[in-house]
């Protein structure tokens, strides 16, 4: 068939106009989630954003200042700044990406309908509207937008890759925007680095075969590491101005972790991922540790009362408020299968999740709050020599035989154990499925949480409305359009594990002509990197879900929900080209 080259105008740009309209008027019968009491994640990103836009940088330096990355509240600032509501900022922003991925593909793609199809198929992507992901004043309301722009910065770049510097500049640049952007959010920016990697080699092994100019093109590759060193760099010095300290988020700093890292070898048995930090291991500790005996006035009396007493209060609310009862079952996904051979399933079944320990998850906060009420928290270098000397005690003590440890660590990541590896295999598996499965979607939004004070903060802050209680506004809950949204949302349920089993038969039928005829390469190495991206997160999701907290969920697996269907249109129309013989193409 012959490859369409005209441009890509007239009807076409109506219909991407008309489909973004109809998925902003759609989303419009949601409103916006926000627990505004909590000060750990919604209520710290408003309280940054409004910093910024008081053009006090990230506020006054305390344990939350550089807790998390800054571009989230750098988001809610520039958008409140311009006046759009925060839930619609979001959805464009998805939009936007969803558009550039298409833009992305255009040289590869047999036509404009291909075209039109990519990008439809990303816009209606349900998990961008899901309760508590994208609809949610939480990072995921921009991330998974933030990982497709890199990843279809990097395809643009490759399918670019013989085109005139001044043509293609964009898509390395926006390559080292977007990944900024990205590392800037959330802390586990690393599970993206293989898929970089790949795709940067991939398209230096094809400039460098175009001759001698193709070298002196190499050096495009090395604008996204520049432009993401440079912003990175940017952020951490204005935090060493500002705080005394050289890091963009300090969950992410080689003191913290290593203090961090050193508490969490201690041995202790049996392993339980409820509890990385034990009490019985913290009195351990306390007895050759005099930094860390320092937060026990801090952390003993109010540690199992707050944050183990937590998981208790749950289960008392559990029979009696029917959305905490729905958000636990979603979580755990009781309501589908509460036999199943999950580790968090079965402690919540056996009661051993309520034995009064703190989860790792609370765990960080905890002793953060307890740093800080012990005086540590003055500047950033006062914080960091603390950690620094925490962890040099509970080395040492590991070293001397005063404590029974595993090997040295720097990470926030739970030792592995020896029994975790049939484990590991069977929440991965339970894990691909979940995400293949599109599980946990729900179209209904939430009501939001806190004091008066706190949602009149959110609403200034965010520009939207909170819904209090389903009651109150039952026509825009339960309204028609909502409900569309569940219809689609169960039709990528119903065929996407169809679907991407046929992408991947398609993607490894693919490697017959890259191997047997030298064809439709392109396509083969932009499947292949969406491989990586995918297995990279699944893997890094299963290890923590394991070793710390349930995060086999849609908020935790929402980046890869859009690759997963970009990968499924990209292997399809990869193994239509070959079949066709439809190998070379004119790229623009």
């Amino acid at each position: 068939m012959q490859r369409d080259r005209r441009p890509y105008t007239g009807w076409l740009w109506v219909a991407v106009v008309i489909l973004s309209l109809i998925k902003l008027w759609l989303v419009r019968s949601q409103t916006l989630y926000a627990n505004c009491d909590n000060r750990y994640d919604e209520r710290l990103f408003l309280n940054l954003a409004a910093y910024l836009l008081d053009g006090q940088w990230l506020g006054p330096y305390d344990q939350f200042t550089l807790a998390k990355g800054m571009f989230y509240p750098l988001w809610i600032a520039g958008v409140h700044a311009l006046g759009v509501p925060l839930l619609i900022s979001q959805h464009l922003l998805y939009i936007a990406a969803s558009f550039a991925t298409a833009v992305a593909f255009r040289p590869v793609l047999r036509s404009r309908t291909s075209f039109l199809v990519l990008f439809g198929i990303l816009l209606m992507n349900p998990m961008s509207n899901s309760d508590g992901v994208m609809t949610a004043v939480l990072r995921e309301g921009i991330y998974p937008s933030l990982t497709l722009l890199t990843v279809a910065c990097a395809a643009g770049f490759l399918v670019r890759y013989d085109q005139p510097v001044r043509k293609i500049i964009v898509w390395p640049a926006g390559l080292g925007a977007a990944l900024s952007a990205m590392w800037l959010t959330r802390e586990e920016g690393m599970w993206i680095i293989p898929f970089i990697f790949f795709m940067l080699l991939s398209t230096a092994v094809a400039m460098r075969r175009i001759g001698r100019t193709g070298f002196r093109r190499l050096l495009l590759c090395a604008v996204p590491i520049l432009v993401w060193l440079v912003s990175l760099g940017t952020v951490a010095g204005i935090n060493l101005i500002r705080y005394d300290i050289f890091t963009t988020a300090e969950l992410k700093s080689a003191d913290f972790l290593s203090a961090y890292g050193a508490l969490l070898r201690v041995k202790h048995s049996p392993r339980r991922p409820v509890a990385p930090i034990p009490e019985e291991v913290r009195t351990r500790i306390y007895k050759v540790s005099p930094a860390f005996a320092e937060l026990k006035p801090f952390l003993e009396p109010d540690l199992s009362k707050r944050w183990g007493g937590l998981l208790k209060q749950i289960r008392e609310r559990f029979k009696t408020d029917p959305v905490l009862e729905a958000r636990v079952r979603a979580m755990l996904r009781l309501d589908l299968d509460s036999d199943r051979d999950d580790v968090w399933v079965r402690m919540w079944n056996t009661g051993e999740l309520f034995s009064g320990e703190t989860p790792g998850a609370f765990f960080v906060w905890a002793f953060r709050d307890a740093v800080a009420a012990a005086g540590y928290y003055e500047s950033g270098l006062t914080a960091a020599r603390y950690y620094g000397r925490l962890a040099n005690e509970v080395n040492s003590a590991c070293a001397d035989g005063k404590l029974v440890c595993l090997g040295e660590r720097a990470s926030m990541m739970p030792p592995w154990y020896g029994g975790y590896t049939d484990s590991f295999m069977r929440t991965f598996f339970d894990g691909l499925l979940f995400f293949v499965r599109f599980e946990n979607f729900f179209a209904r939004s939430s009501p939001s949480e806190g004091s008066s004070e706190s949602l009149a903060f959110c609403q200034q802050m965010t520009g939207e409305q909170f819904l209090r209680d389903h009651s109150a506004d039952s026509a825009r809950v339960w309204g028609w359009r909502t409900r569309a949204l569940e219809k689609i949302g169960r039709i990528y349920q119903f065929m996407c594990p169809v679907l991407s089993l046929f992408g991947f038969i398609a993607f490894v039928l693919s490697l017959y002509w890259l191997i047997g005829k030298r064809k439709n390469w392109t396509f083969f190495i932009i499947n292949t990197g969406l491989i990586v991206a995918m297995g990279s997160r699944l893997f890094l999701i299963s290890l923590i879900h394991l070793s710390s907290f349930p995060a086999i969920s849609t908020r935790y697996l929402s980046p890869v929900y859009p690759i997963l269907l970009l990968f499924i249109v990209s292997a399809v129309i990869s193994l239509m080209t070959a079949i066709k013989g439809e190998h070379h193409y004119k790229r623009s």
